[in-house]
């Protein structure tokens, strides 16, 4: 049986999380808050971010931005049994990017980094 779920904050600052589980759809609601840890840097994720992409002209400080957006919008999938953190936010030039983040014992240690589909956008923005 496959089992997946994603969390996605929505106005007023609630979760829904919905699971699939085969066939069945199941909803929850939770209250939490939006997580304000930290960003966690090494080397490793900074040359990904930043190197291995030179074509989306993503830098270090539009990735902080992007998670400390005070209007950002968070979503969670589990995959393989980790947790991956997507970030709809705004950077302070107003680029709008999609940033995922993994748990670590200190903070939020980014993945990915790209600039947000037209999709993202429109969520983000009504």
């Amino acid at each position: 049986m496959r089992v997946g779920g994603i969390c996605e904050r929505v106005p007023g600052m609630r979760y829904v999380l919905s699971v699939r589980m085969a066939m069945l759809d199941l909803q929850y609601i939770l209250d939490v808050g939006m997580d304000d840890r930290p960003v966690v840097r090494d080397p490793t994720n900074i040359r990904h971010l930043e190197r291995d992409h030179p074509e989306r002209g993503i830098v270090r400080a539009e990735v902080e931005e992007a998670l400390n957006d005070a209007e950002r919008i968070e979503a969670t999938e589990v995959r393989r049994n980790v947790m991956y953190h997507t970030v709809i936010g705004s950077t302070a030039k107003g680029r709008l990017l999609a940033v995922v983040w993994i748990d670590h014992q200190l903070g939020r240690f980014p993945v990915h980094a790209r600039q947000a589909g037209r999709r993202a956008a429109r969520r983000y923005y009504r």
